[in-house]
């Protein structure tokens, strides 16, 4: 077994943990309750360590990560979804698996687009809804989505076309790769 630095049991016990990861019950430190790697969490309500070291809410699929919580060691999403996703299946392990712009799931979860109206489109209102075709401001039907290819970061001026760059939104549907490059 690897010797750990006096500097890091010292670091640890004026944490609160002890050195194998438990409470000390003199530190006063109600927070520390298991060692994650250097830090001392407490799995029961941390979103990067719920439940188990590592076990990240924040990064399940479609959630807004300062929305989600972690209740007695389990992941919450609920009222944690980004816009346009959803729980559907009900299982927290997935996250805010569905897409409400896909026909699918259009708008809600029970949702689903058939002939004679297939296509997931948002409406004059802003909701998405099935319709015989896209429409603005989803005019432009990429595979089985209706989308904006001057907004859209999947389809960047052009059908299956993703921005180049992690952070640029497309404005225009033109993308100056000279000013990308140069960022």
């Amino acid at each position: 077994m690897r010797k750990m630095p006096t500097m890091y049991w010292a670091l640890l016990l004026l944490a609160g943990c002890g050195k194998d990861g438990s409470v000390d019950p003199d530190s006063g430190d109600d927070a520390c309750r298991v060692m994650c790697g250097a830090s001392c969490v407490d799995t029961d309500s941390d979103v990067r360590h719920c439940g188990a070291c590592d076990r990240d809410c924040t990064a399940l699929e479609g959630v807004l990560a300062e929305e989600v919580a972690c209740v007695e060691g389990a992941c919450v999403i609920d009222g944690a979804c980004a816009p346009d996703r959803a729980d559907c299946d009900g299982d927290v392990e997935s996250g805010c698996e569905a897409d409400l712009t896909k026909p699918e799931t259009c708008g809600a979860c029970e949702t689903a687009c058939s002939d004679p109206t297939p296509a997931c489109t948002m409406d004059e209102e802003g909701r998405w809804a099935c319709s015989r075709e896209c429409m603005a401001p989803t005019a432009d039907l990429c595979g089985d989505a209706c989308v904006d290819v001057l907004t859209s970061v999947e389809h960047c001026g052009a059908c299956d076309a993703g921005c180049p760059a992690l952070n640029f939104t497309p404005l225009s549907g033109q993308v100056d790769y000279a000013a990308i490059a140069a960022s």
